[in-house]
């Protein structure tokens, strides 16, 4: 069953953490030369001029904001390549039915490629972050605060996942 219908029980157990984590140190091993595929952050500079033009009341924020992932993006350009999913969020994942926790399945592959790993953490936080306004607008608080607030994103955003990139 895909992760993301079970985001309210996935959210503060540790055990979706450690098997994310063991998940990521697997994808590394695989033997693949291609680069994957190309996510938001090779296109900061287009994101950060459409979210300008869209909340011009915010350009000082939006701006704060894509200079300091610039500015991290610099300092982590020497950093090691590993294979990496290349677009990884809940749907991806298939969970078990009973032990939700417990991953069982990966999809879509076919975006996996060298990268830097942090680039999984972060397209897996995004799309929490999204997913989680998604929830919110459509009536579902639990969801939506699990999606925003849980363990698994504390954890990738103070640095439990393996790269220790993301801080």
């Amino acid at each position: 069953m895909p992760a993301g219908q079970r985001v309210v029980e996935l959210a503060d157990d540790p055990r979706f953490v450690e098997q994310m984590v063991d998940l990521g140190t697997r994808i590394a091993r695989v033997e693949v030369t291609a680069r994957a595929q190309s996510d938001a952050l090779d296109h900061g500079a287009w994101h950060r001029s459409t979210l300008r033009a869209a909340l011009p009341d915010r350009a000082t924020e939006i701006d704060g904001l894509y200079d300091e992932i610039d500015r991290r993006r610099a300092s982590s350009a020497s950093d090691a390549l590993v294979v990496i999913h290349g677009d990884l969020h809940l749907e991806q994942l298939f969970v078990h039915p009973s032990e939700p926790w417990r991953v069982t399945g990966l999809l879509d592959v076919d975006t996996a490629g060298l990268g830097h790993p942090a680039r999984d953490a972060a397209a897996l936080v995004a799309h929490l972050v999204v997913t989680g306004q998604w929830h919110r607008g459509d009536g579902g608080g639990a969801a939506a605060r699990a999606c925003e607030g849980g363990l698994f994103l504390q954890s990738v955003s103070y640095g439990g996942w393996p790269c220790g990139a993301v801080s």
